[in-house]
């Protein structure tokens, strides 16, 4: 290790940066803990939600699915669906069985407009009745929707669409279980 050679205002600059970042260091703890928690939008459970998407790759194919999500903050829900359906391939329909984890993002998670847009990412798995029968995986890939929320059916429900890209272009229509003042 070199020697600081350093003289004058550098000096003492650097010795004013190692006080300040041990004093910071020293009270982050106590400001981190004096702050208020904010309480998650519609409280802290998850939501249940059922969709059917239809999903192009080739030919149109049907699922329909069931899902759980749960927020993770204000404006971030974090969950996964499990379905199945029907792939149409030259060979002909066959079943299909398909998995998700998905984080959505919503712009609008209190609901102070009628319309609420969201965005979401996620990870899947597609298994076919030929890739069961060959004992192959299935096909994984990567999912990035669009979608917007609209007002609440009833008291209870509330129903998006879902544009975008999944093992191919998808749109969905999905109904949740409806959040107190959230999404």
């Amino acid at each position: 290790m070199r020697p600081d050679n350093r003289r004058g205002p550098h000096r003492r600059l650097t010795s004013l940066g190692r006080s300040l970042a041990t004093i910071a260091a020293a009270i982050a703890p106590a400001i981190v803990h004096a702050q208020p928690t904010v309480p998650l939008p519609g409280g802290p459970g998850g939501q249940l939600e059922v969709r059917t998407d239809v999903r192009w790759s080739g030919r149109p194919d049907f699922t329909g699915a069931i899902g759980w999500v749960r927020p993770l903050n204000r404006a971030i829900r974090a969950g996964g669906i499990l379905g199945g359906g029907v792939e149409r391939g030259a060979a002909g329909d066959r079943w299909a069985a398909v998995a998700e984890g998905q984080v959505r993002f919503h712009l609008d998670p209190y609901a102070e407009r009628r319309w609420g847009w969201y965005g979401v990412a996620g990870l899947g798995v597609r298994v076919t009745e030929a890739a069961a029968a060959s004992a192959t995986a299935g096909r994984s890939y990567l999912l990035l929707l669009g979608g917007v929320e609209g007002p609440p059916i009833g008291e209870r429900w509330l129903g998006a669409i879902e544009f975008g890209i999944a093992d191919g272009a998808r749109v969905g229509l999905v109904l949740r279980r409806a959040r107190a003042r959230a999404r």
